[in-house]
């Protein structure tokens, strides 16, 4: 027998990590057993010789190499007359123990604990779906839950829980019983009780430090689905939105708290367990000759804490817009980044603006065995890679201090057209149009004539001497009629004229800029009337 070429051609088949729990020498494994002169024990020396004899067998019917993988890796998952799969069944003799720890006292507990140790080895083997995670889909795990000897206790436990028994009301066919729900972060589900238990280890193996070994998972395992259950039970719980954000990059090992969330690095086992492929990098030197790159997928994670809500649907409700304006926590995240974007924006003070954009976004969904994860198409506007000092991250975190005042919520829209203009649009009529729109958000008003108005105090909150507050009233009223003019079809920018519609979103910029700053006293005013009243007469 020769270890080497066993270690060799099971690797291949069923992937480093699981043949290193068949071993039970998981870290030896990962870090590269010595090829030659290795040191095994006992047990793991007949463990050798049973994959030794098991590798005989699946290719004594001259099967091609793929299939004998299967073969492996289809066994492993298979149950004992005990009532555990074989590849545990392994691991234990590997391991020279005849008894596990125990596990928990509760019934329905300590059937997810014997679940999770079973389908351990069946969430490493390697996935038939090519660049997919295996976190994602693994039907060896699929495969391995939906045919254990206790699924049917686990369930049969569950619906004697008398809460759990009241959720799961829907038909017992064709699907067996099974709730349907609308989130509090703009979309439903539905949950079946048969996938209860898959939806329990799911969301326990998606946690990269629980899959240290069988017994962390196991314990991973019981913690979901004692949180799962509370939430099922209660319809809330609390929960984490992520936004990944793609721009510039913090000071390696900075973690910045804001009030309502963290900033922090991007972390390796992140990018390493998206589900998405990599997008690419974007480079460029800053006005000091320094290289910066940074990842499309974001370099910076944005973590808010969130308050997560569920509506079970029993078929006789109505409109459900109501409960969704009362719960909703998605409009609430999606202010977070608006604020934190703009807060960026205006802490930093470079030859290039600054700006970050949001390339991901995922809300964690206890009924759901995946969070929510949407990914941004990112196509930003002029955007400059940007390595930022401690100080300018001390700068951001101050400027989200203000802009997180409540009186900023009167001018949200002007923010987000803001970010939008200098962002997103490509055409500068665009640019032209949502910087006047976030003018007119700060001090529009349906009475009288807006052009004086909105221009005159734009000019009079930026400039104080007289004769340079007259002139920019008049460029700004030129700016005005001419997005007015394009809007209504009576003419097309012309080249000559694109200057203006980046003065227009420098104006918007200062605005928001001083508003904050200098005046919240006309900021905290709930009306662009009432805001341009006070600016102009100072009552």
């Amino acid at each position: 027998m020769n270890p080497t070429r066993i270690f060799a051609w099971y690797e291949s088949a069923i992937g480093r990590d699981a043949l290193a729990y068949l071993l039970a020498c998981e870290q030896d494994i990962r870090e590269g057993i010595p090829q030659e002169g290795i040191q095994l024990s006992k047990t793991q020396i007949s463990t050798v010789e049973n994959l030794a004899q098991l590798t005989a067998a699946t290719l004594s019917n001259e099967s091609k190499i793929s299939e004998a993988h299967n073969l492996v890796r289809g066994w492993l998952i298979q149950f004992t007359a005990d009532g555990i799969s074989n590849a545990r069944e392994i691991h234990n003799n590997s391991k020279g123990i005849t008894q596990e720890a125990e596990a928990p006292r509760e019934p329905t507990a300590a059937a997810v604990h014997e679940v999770a140790l079973d389908t351990y080895c069946a969430f490493l083997l390697p996935s038939n779906h090519p660049g997919i995670p295996t976190q994602i889909i693994n039907p060896f795990a699929s495969i391995s839950m939906s045919q254990h000897p206790r699924r049917q206790e686990f369930i049969d436990f569950a619906m004697q829980d008398a809460k759990l028994a009241r959720v799961f009301t829907g038909p017992d066919e064709p699907f067996g019983r099974s709730m349907s729900y609308l989130s509090n972060v703009g979309f439903g589900g539905a949950l079946q009780l048969d996938l209860l238990l898959e939806t329990i280890l799911q969301r326990a193996w998606l946690i990269e430090s629980c899959r240290v070994s069988p017994e962390a998972f196991a314990i991973a395992s019981v913690e979901q689905f004692r949180m799962v259950r509370s939430t099922l039970q209660k319809s809330e719980c609390p929960s984490i939105a992520t936004f990944h954000l793609t721009g510039a990059l913090l000071p390696t090992g900075s973690k910045v708290e804001i009030a309502g969330g963290t900033l922090r690095e991007t972390t390796e086992s992140e990018r390493r367990n998206s589900p998405f492929p990599p997008r690419g990098e974007i480079s460029g030197s800053d006005e000091t000759g320094q290289h910066v790159v940074v990842n499309y997928d974001g370099d910076i994670t944005l973590e808010i804490p969130f308050k997560y809500r569920h509506k079970v649907l029993t078929g006789r409700d109505g409109d459900h817009r109501k409960w969704m304006e009362e719960n909703s926590s998605f409009a609430e995240a999606q202010r977070t980044v608006t604020r934190i974007r703009f807060a960026l924006l205006l802490a930093t003070n470079r030859n290039h603006r600054v700006q970050i954009i949001p390339t991901a976004q995922s809300f964690d969904i206890p009924p759901s065995s995946m969070p929510y994860i949407a990914w941004l198409d990112v196509k930003p506007r002029g955007m400059m890679p940007t390595q930022l000092t401690d100080g300018e991250v001390s700068n951001w975190s101050s400027w989200y201090e203000k802009l997180n005042s409540a009186g900023v919520d009167h001018i949200e829209l002007a923010m987000r057209r803001t970010l939008r203009a200098l962002s997103e649009r490509t055409d500068p009529t665009d640019v032209l149009i949502d910087s006047v729109i976030a003018w007119e958000n700060i001090f529009g008003t349906p009475e009288g004539e807006p052009t004086f108005r909105i221009t005159m105090c734009l000019s009079s909150l930026l400039k104080k001497d007289p004769a340079e507050r007259a002139k920019l009233q008049s460029t700004l009223s030129d700016i005005y009629n001419l997005r007015s003019q394009i809007v209504h079809g009576n003419k097309d920018l012309k080249p000559a004229e694109v200057p203006f519609c980046h003065q227009a979103l420098d104006v918007a910029i200062e605005a928001i800029r001083k508003l904050v700053e200098e005046r919240p006293d006309i900021l905290s005013l709930s009306d662009g009337s009432k805001r341009s009243k006070k600016l102009l007469l100072g009552n």
